[in-house]
């Protein structure tokens, strides 16, 4: 019996890190537009992809794979630079539409209460945004919202159209070597 649950476990762990991978680095999905990155002493330069960043690391689609670094320790050249001063976290969930059109908004709502906040959502094309505002009417933060499949849900995940997945099933093998291949 224990053994069935240590089996199950580790089984749940492992599609647990898949779906939180997105999680650790943090709450913006940006779009793909092509940056130079370059270290303060000018040792390193990278060019690539933006995939996000959270106010405080910027991540990197590289010629080496995906690559993270503090946004303070470099310079950004390009249009799709971040503004960290005028940074709103902006999060994206794509997946099974039972959770994503349910579930989640439901979560964001309760959330945004938590921290005082109030919510919108307004549909879109093959989703919703969500946007939480604080007293003041300033944004705070955007939830966007793709409804589909588990399947759909992790080939926006792979494309660094999502951040998250909604799913109702386990991992596959086939989906977990693709998110090592891709450094998830």
């Amino acid at each position: 019996m224990i053994w069935r649950f240590c089996k199950k476990l580790t089984r749940f762990r492992r599609c647990a890190a898949i779906v939180a991978a997105p999680f650790v680095f943090g709450t913006a999905l940006l779009a793909q537009e092509s940056i130079t990155l370059t270290s303060e002493g000018g040792g390193l330069e990278i060019s690539g992809a933006l995939i996000g960043f959270d106010g405080e690391y910027i991540q990197v689609a590289s010629p080496y794979g995906p690559l993270s670094l503090r946004y303070d320790r470099v310079t950004c050249l390009g249009s799709g630079c971040p503004d960290p001063i005028n940074y709103v976290p902006r999060f994206s969930i794509s997946g099974e539409a039972a959770v994503v059109d349910v579930l989640i908004p439901a979560l964001w709502e309760g959330f945004a209460r938590t921290n005082g906040w109030s919510t919108k959502f307004d549909g879109v094309e093959g989703g919703q945004i969500g946007v939480a505002m604080d007293s003041a009417g300033d944004t705070t933060a955007v939830l966007e919202l793709i409804g589909g499949t588990t399947t759909s849900g992790f080939l926006d995940l792979f494309g660094h159209r999502a951040r998250a997945v909604a799913a109702t099933r386990e991992v596959t093998d086939s989906e977990l070597s693709t998110a090592a291949e891709i450094g998830l």
